[in-house]
């Protein structure tokens, strides 16, 4: 039983950390998001420039090749994160699942030891009850 109870506290532990990394990546995430569309923002702004100077044109063009690499590059980090966030979902199922088929096992367990000791008792009282008795 203190087996079952000690499983059980283990895998809850681990079922803790795991929905703080979960929170940590969604997290990530929502900040990886909110740059894009800074940059996407800050794309459209560039776009709508009129530029007549040839310096000033070539520095936004610059900046707008530097502005769709960044977009590149995140959607790139973001998708990488949703593939973590699933797997991490899924590992958090998984440890929930776990637990809730030790504490069956755990009930189960403790039904079959409460049948033992009714079987012990009834015996016991059965062999009192034999017993001849004295007056």
């Amino acid at each position: 039983m203190k087996l079952f109870n000690l499983l059980i506290e283990i895998k809850k532990k681990e079922l803790e950390i795991e929905k703080k990394k979960l929170f940590l990546i969604e997290k990530k995430k929502l900040e990886l998001e909110a740059k894009l569309k800074k940059c996407k923002e800050e794309l459209e702004e560039t776009k709508k420039l009129d530029v007549a100077n040839i310096l000033i044109l070539s520095l936004r063009t610059t900046f707008q090749n530097r502005l769709l690499e960044d977009i590149e590059s995140l959607e790139k980090l973001i998708i990488s994160v949703d593939r973590a966030l699933e797997e991490q979902k899924e590992k958090i199922f998984t440890i929930n699942s776990e637990i809730k088929l030790l504490e069956k096992k755990k009930k189960a367990e403790t039904l079959k030891i409460r049948k033992k000791e009714d079987l012990l008792i009834e015996r016991f009282v059965n062999e009192v009850l034999s017993y001849p008795r004295s007056v």
